[in-house]
Parts: structure tokens; C-alpha cells; sequence
């Protein structure tokens, strides 16, 4: 007990508190010792890790479950916990109206919609891991704040030009891979017993693929379509139903792409590339001006 050490033996109760004090005096220090027990059966849970401006990041914060995200490494913790502050100083956190219609979006969007709040939470507790509907709504809201600054502070200062696009495209170029128009059929076994037979049935009932076949996507026992002609059939390739028939209606060889088929996608490479450096510069400059301890 805190208090024994001052105290005789005479003087502590069966509780192991002051006899000379009064009910009022024991609740209370009864309750402060209730206190100082729960929170040390928390410490584990809730410790404090890192400061950000005064502001607590626990550990429990790191395991939480996220929106669109996994959970959260210390650094990506202090991190959102800088996005967010700025965030807030800029008055870009939703009010609960907006926050309400973000929801019922992610609703719609997940085929939520029917759920009222109760079934929602349950659903939330269940697949997504919240712990409550308004845990789900708080993150919700940190999830825009820092989503709409990240926008305004970033994405909207980057900017890619047809010259970048270009060195990018000579520097790694890429290619399109044969691929090859097929029709394909079975000669089962009551009409051919043998490759011999087959080769003597005018009338067959072929299958003609609307797809193109990528290189990548036969499998290795028809390899042989790659050096086929033209119109060309192949020879009978016996299966459990029977004898396959390939013919080759067309192919296309491997080729380069042109700059215009992957404008698009390098374009998003290079946004993607300058988002991450710029990302870590503007991280950089918050962390430069705020004050952040690690515990």
C-alpha cells in the first residue's frame, strides 16, 4: 500500500487503509487506487509512444484498423498524426454532415446500403475490426482531413511533361507479345480411335475464339501453335475427350508499343514517383517544425 509506510500496523484496516479515516476519504482513496490498477493493467495496451505537438500517439494506435490502409508503422503513425493537425489548421476536417455522406457513399459502394447503424456496427466489428460504429466515423474523418490536404498540398503541385513522358518511354521501352487467333476442336473417341481416322473426317465442328491468345497464356503442351502457318492444322493432340484440332486463323508478332498506347501509363508511373518524393519533402517540413519525441 502507498500509504502503509507512514502508517503503524494498528492503523491500517482490513483493506489496508487509515482507520482513523472517515467512509467519505476511503471511497475515495479506494478509488484512486482502483485507477492506478486499471491503468496499469493498460499500460501494455494504451502506453504512450510519441508526442506530436503535445498530442499522445499510443501504442494501440499502430494496431487499429484503418481506412484503405494497414495498420500503421510508428512513423506512418506520427506522420498522419502531422497530416491531420495540418489539416485541421487549414478547417479541412468534414463536419458530421459530410462525414454522414461519406458513409452512406461507403455503404452504397460496398452493398451496405440496407444496413441500418446497429446492423452497420456489427458489420464493422465483424470484417472491418472497428470497435464501434463511432470509431469507424472518427477515422473516417481523419481518412478525408488528411486525404483533401495530401490534394491540396501535393497532387496539386505536381505536374508531368510530354518531355518527361518521352525520355521515360526511350529509356524503357516496352512490348506486346505475339499473340495468335485460333479455332480449336474435338474429335471424340467414338468417332476417331486413332490420329489415322481422324485425319479421314471431312465434316468438323469447329470452335472459332473471338479472343486473341497472348503468347504468355498457352500452356506448354501447345507450343507448337508458335510455328504454325497460316491457316495451317495442326495434327491430332490426344485429350481425355478425345482428339484436339488447332488451326492458326491469324497471328500477330511481337512489336513494340507506340508512344501513344503508353502515354497513360507512364504518365501515372512518373505521378506516382514524384507523389512519393514529394510526399516525403512535405513530411520533411512539417517534421521541421513541429516538435515530436519518441518514447
Amino acid at each position: 500500500m502507498i500509504f502503509n509506510k507512514y502508517l503503524s500496523n494498528k492503523e491500517v484496516g482490513q483493506k489496508g487503509l487509515p482507520l482513523f479515516l472517515g467512509t467519505t476519504m476511503k471511497k475515495f482513496f479506494l478509488l484512486v487506487l482502483l485507477s492506478l490498477s486499471y491503468l496499469s493493467s493498460r499500460d501494455l495496451v494504451d502506453k504512450i509512444i510519441a508526442r506530436v505537438n503535445g498530442i499522445n500517439v499510443l501504442l494501440s494506435h499502430l494496431n487499429q484498423p484503418r481506412i484503405n490502409s494497414q495498420p500503421y508503422t510508428l512513423e506512418e503513425a506520427v506522420a498522419q498524426e502531422l497530416y491531420f493537425q495540418q489539416a485541421s489548421r487549414y478547417k479541412l476536417v468534414p463536419s458530421t454532415l459530410e462525414v454522414e455522406k461519406y458513409i452512406a457513399s461507403y455503404k452504397a459502394g460496398n452493398n451496405l446500403k440496407h444496413l441500418n447503424d446497429e446492423d452497420f456496427e456489427s458489420h464493422l466489428k465483424k470484417n472491418e475490426g472497428f470497435a464501434s460504429l463511432d470509431q469507424f466515423k472518427r477515422e473516417y474523418a481523419r481518412y478525408i482531413s488528411v486525404n483533401t490536404l495530401i490534394q491540396q498540398e501535393i497532387k496539386q503541385r505536381i505536374f508531368i511533361t510530354a518531355q518527361e513522358v518521352e525520355s521515360y518511354y526511350k529509356k524503357y521501352p516496352e512490348w506486346v507479345e505475339a499473340s495468335y487467333k485460333l479455332k480449336t476442336a474435338i474429335i471424340p473417341f467414338d468417332k476417331a480411335k486413332t490420329e489415322a481416322e481422324v485425319k479421314k473426317i471431312k465434316d468438323i465442328d469447329w470452335i472459332e475464339h473471338d479472343e486473341w491468345l497472348e503468347k504468355d497464356s498457352i500452356s506448354e503442351n501447345m507450343t507448337f501453335i508458335f510455328k504454325m502457318k497460316k491457316n495451317e492444322i495442326s495434327k491430332p493432340v490426344k485429350t481425355q475427350y478425345g482428339y484436339q484440332l488447332v488451326q492458326l486463323i491469324d497471328k500477330k508478332p511481337k512489336r513494340k508499343k507506340i508512344l501513344d498506347e503508353s502515354y497513360i501509363e507512364i504518365e501515372k508511373r512518373l505521378r506516382a514517383s514524384k507523389m512519393d518524393k514529394f510526399e516525403k519533402e512535405y513530411r520533411d517540413e512539417l517534421k521541421s517544425k513541429s516538435t515530436i519525441v519518441y518514447l
